[in-house]
């Protein structure tokens, strides 16, 4: 009997409608219905498949159906279906309740599609109406991805237009989903190092990676040049979405061979839920936008989750914006300095160049608040090169050898002209090169191409030496280490703060210490906020130190009385 088939079972089917529509005089069925013939051969059947009467009431669940539908135990009959619907794992109650919609509107005949389930697989539910009014519900598990209507050349996804529509499908289906954007930061750097075809193999892996980290039945689109978007339906649980997100861009910026090398980019993430954060598409898709965009604002990689106050801060953002080029032609830029200083010697060797925007109505605003800002909308360049030179002018005051360490932005690389604008700003402060360190990520010290190698080289030949920033949040080596020009790491503050008491940062500032010393390179932590971290951070072999614990930044101006205060006099 077990051989037997669906298609099979059908005409004889036709045979039960007695015994599966007998009642009691209350209405409602016997505790232990007639054995029929027919009911026991579909009960027999391999197949999944479930029987109701007109009024949606189980008549028999067959072991292949309880098994698809994640039951235990056999319903009683004449539980109403939707009951049930509800009470499988497999479905979420949205996809529970469309379903029993769609069976109701299939007793005049149809067919009830794709609906999805818990996981990867979508449930495709073949509804017939028999006679005598019996529904037979032929459940199947199918692991057809999303049809793309239209896609995007480069990369085989679906497009924004596409995208659109089938979140638009989903929520009108009343389905709660997830909808996910992210991007990469310094992706313009491949393009602008690399070269176009780089970019195009990065973003193609970009693309396979994604596809192979969700479920088949998600949808991934490519809506902008490195933004993507993913559709997840039956997601309605934020931690779900978020540990999606953090395994995708974990996953995301691992290295890709491109254009002859190992190209490391940090992923960004931000989501959103239906229908707690909307039920339209287009607004949907807006709110994980804002959520990426706050993302980014930390300036690092990670995934954030939309909330109502970020529209308020993207108009706060929107505004920044708009005087970014007021406040660089009215001067309104000023540098605060923070020491550094020597673990050996407890003396400061020089000062951290960090910008403020002193607005006008807002008081100073700090660099995290419109840095991002700047870069989104190509100004970064020419902020970056007003602190070059005004830090390069105000270091010249200071008595020697006190240094100054300035950040350099991925995209001052772009145009090639970097080794000009710090060899003007050298001459015109009279600051030697060997009292110039400039700072840069760890994702570009690992994704150099030889236009900024070769600027690299440039700078270094004034005497002017090179930080990696941020250090032990990319996927550097000793082998990529050992062949880069390079003169100090600096330990990113997250590890630093979980000192010292965090086993895995002591181990990981441990190794970055004995690794610049087989190197020859300077070790400075960042973030040291306490006496017990400056001490551990010491032995540990680290040869410098940054942080609240010695001082704040603060104007230049005050480098005078800083001096004082941790050197007991100006060196």
């Amino acid at each position: 009997m077990a051989s037997m088939t669906l298609r099979h079972a059908e005409p004889v089917l036709t045979g039960v409608r007695k015994t599966l529509t007998v009642v009691d005089g209350a209405g409602k069925y016997p505790a232990a219905p007639p054995r029929d013939p027919a009911l026991e051969m579909v009960r027999a059947l391999p197949e999944p498949a479930i029987l109701c009467d007109r009024s949606l009431r189980v008549l028999m669940v067959n072991a292949g159906a309880l098994r698809m539908l994640g039951l235990e135990a056999a319903p009683v009959p004449g539980t109403e279906i939707g009951r049930i619907l509800v009470e499988s794992p497999r479905f979420t109650p949205a996809a529970a309740r469309l379903l029993h919609r769609v069976m109701t509107a299939a007793l005049e005949g149809g067919d009830c599609g794709e609906i999805p389930m818990r996981g990867a697989p979508t449930l495709a539910c073949h509804l017939t109406l028999l006679p005598g009014g019996v529904l037979l519900l032929r459940p199947r598990l199918v692991e057809t991805p999303w049809p793309v209507a239209s896609m995007d050349a480069l990369t085989g996804l679906a497009d924004r237009q596409t995208f659109l529509a089938k979140l638009h499908a989903a929520l009108s289906d009343g389905q709660p989903c997830a909808v996910l954007m992210l991007d990469f930061r310094g992706f313009r750097s491949v393009n602008d190092g690399l070269g176009d075809a780089a970019g195009d193999v990065v973003l193609r892996e970009a693309a396979q990676r994604l596809k192979d980290g969700l479920r088949s039945n998600d949808l991934v689109a490519r809506i902008a040049a490195d933004e993507f978007a993913v559709l997840q339906p039956g997601v309605d649980s934020a931690a779900v979405a978020e540990r999606v997100a953090r395994r995708l861009t974990a996953r995301l910026s691992e290295p890709i061979q491109a254009g002859g090398q190992a190209v490391v980019l940090v992923a960004r993430a931000g989501f959103a839920l239906a229908p707690a954060d909307g039920t339209e598409a287009a607004a949907l898709l807006h709110c994980a936008g804002l959520a990426l965009a706050e993302t980014k604002m930390d300036g690092a990689g990670g995934a954030r989750r939309f909330d109502p106050r970020m529209e308020q801060r993207a108009k706060t953002r929107h505004a920044i914006a708009s005087g970014l080029s007021e406040a660089l032609a009215r001067r309104q830029f000023v540098l605060h300095y923070q020491p550094l200083m020597d673990l050996a010697t407890e003396r400061v060797t020089g000062f951290e160049a960090l910008i403020r925007w002193n607005h006008p109505e807002r008081g100073l605003i700090p660099p995290m608040a419109f840095i991002p800002v700047a870069e989104e909308r190509g100004m970064i360049g020419a902020i970056g090169e007003w602190v070059l030179r005004a830090a390069c002018a105000e270091a010249a005051g200071w008595p020697a050898p006190l240094t100054v360490a300035v950040n350099v932005a991925v995209a001052q690389f772009a145009d090639g002209r970097l080794p000009a604008i710090v060899g003007d700003a050298l001459e015109a402060s009279g600051l030697p090169g060997w009292r110039l360190e400039l700072e840069i990520t760890e994702s570009l010290a690992l994704a150099q191409t030889q236009v900024v190698r070769g600027q690299i080289d440039a700078i270094r030949a004034m005497g002017v030496r090179f930080a990696v920033d941020d250090f032990g949040t990319g996927y550097s080596t000793l082998a990529q280490l050992r062949n880069l020009p390079f003169d100090r790491l600096k330990i990113d503050r997250s590890f630093v703060r979980e000192l010292p008491s965090g086993l895995e940062s002591v181990a990981i500032i441990r190794a970055v210490a004995e690794l610049g010393s087989a190197l020859g390179l300077a070790i400075t932590a960042e973030g040291v906020e306490t006496e017990e971290q400056r001490d551990g951070l010491k032995a540990m072999g680290c040869t410098a130190a940054q942080g609240f614990y010695y001082g704040r930044p603060e104007p230049a101006s005050s480098v005078p009385g800083v001096l004082a205060r941790l050197n007991g006099a100006p060196i």
